[in-house]
C-alpha cells in the first residue's frame, strides 16, 4: 500500500468515525426525548447512581450564558470555527498519526452533534437549546449527552496520544518509539546539513561565474590600441615619393621645350 492509498484509507476511517459519533448522538437524543417527553419524566438506569432525564440546555457548561443571546451567538461562531479547524489539524499537523486522527474525529463528531441542536432545536420560548438526558448529578456533574462525552473523552485521549503515543510524542512510552524518534531527528539534521552545503556550493558557483564574466579594462585597452592609433610615420613615407616626383616632371617639361629652339 503506497502513501497515497494510506492517506485515502485514513481519511475514510476518520469520516466514518465522525458520522458514527454524530449519528449515535442524534439517535440517543431522539430516543431519550421521545420516551421522556417532559422534564418531570425520569428513568433510573442504576438507582442512586445513573439515570436518564429530559433537560433543555440553553447555555454551555455549568449554566454559563443562560438567557444571554449575544453570548450564545458568539459561542456558536466559535463552535463553527472549531468544526472547520479540526479537519485541517487532522490532515496537516496529525497527518501521519492515525490514533490522533481518530481522537480528533470523535471530537469533531461531538461538536457537530451539539451544533445541530443549537441550529434546529428550540424550546417552547423559541430559544435554541441542546438536548441533555444523561443524569450525572451523583458524580457532581450536570446533565449531558453523547456529544459531550465524545468531546471530553476525545480531548483526553488526544492529549494522552500527543504526550505518550508514537515516535512523534513528546515523551514516547516504548523504547522502539524513542529509537525511531532519534532516527528521525538524525535524518532531519542530516537533511539540514546537506541543504546548507548545497546553498554554499551554489553561492560559490555564482561568485565564480560572476568573476569570469567581468571585463578586464587594461587588456581591452591594449588590444584596441594597435587598431585605433594612427601611424603618422608610415603615412608620411607613403606620401613623400609623390611629392618628390613633381619637380622632376617640371624639369623634363622645360627640356622638351628647349630642344625645338635648338633645332631651329
Amino acid at each position: 500500500m503506497n502513501a497515497k492509498t494510506k492517506q485515502i484509507v485514513r481519511a475514510v476511517v476518520v469520516v466514518l468515525v465522525i458520522l458514527a459519533a454524530v449519528g449515535i448522538d442524534q439517535l440517543t437524543k431522539f430516543l431519550a426525548f421521545h420516551f421522556l417527553p417532559t422534564e418531570e419524566d425520569y428513568f433510573s438506569l442504576i438507582p442512586g447512581w445513573l439515570g436518564f432525564s429530559h433537560v433543555e440546555n440553553d447555555a454551555i457548561a455549568f449554566g454559563i450564558g443562560s438567557g444571554n443571546r449575544p453570548f450564545m451567538i458568539g459561542v456558536m461562531i466559535v463552535t463553527a470555527v472549531f468544526i472547520v479547524g479540526i479537519p485541517a489539524l487532522i490532515f496537516t499537523v496529525f497527518k501521519g498519526n492515525m490514533p490522533a486522527q481518530i481522537a480528533l474525529g470523535v471530537i469533531e463528531g461531538g461538536a457537530i452533534g451539539n451544533f445541530i441542536d443549537r441550529l434546529f432545536v428550540k424550546n417552547t420560548a423559541g430559544v435554541a437549546v441542546v438536548r441533555d438526558f444523561v443524569d450525572l448529578s451523583r458524580f457532581g456533574f450536570a446533565n449531558c449527552n453523547i456529544a459531550d462525552f465524545c468531546i471530553t473523552i476525545g480531548a483526553a485521549v488526544l492529549l494522552f496520544i500527543i504526550f505518550f503515543i508514537g515516535p512523534t510524542a513528546l515523551i514516547p512510552l516504548t523504547k522502539a518509539w524513542r529509537e525511531e524518534a532519534k532516527r528521525r531527528e538524525a535524518e532531519k539534521e542530516g537533511a539540514k546539513a546537506l541543504a546548507a552545503q548545497s546553498v554554499e556550493s551554489t553561492e560559490e558557483q555564482v561568485i565564480a561565474a560572476t568573476s569570469e564574466e567581468e571585463p578586464q579594462p587594461e587588456e581591452t585597452a591594449q588590444e584596441a590600441s594597435p587598431e585605433e592609433e594612427p601611424q603618422p610615420e608610415e603615412t608620411a613615407q607613403d606620401e613623400s615619393p609623390e611629392e618628390e616626383l613633381r619637380p622632376d616632371a617640371q624639369d623634363a617639361g622645360q627640356e622638351e621645350q628647349e630642344e625645338p629652339h635648338a633645332d631651329a
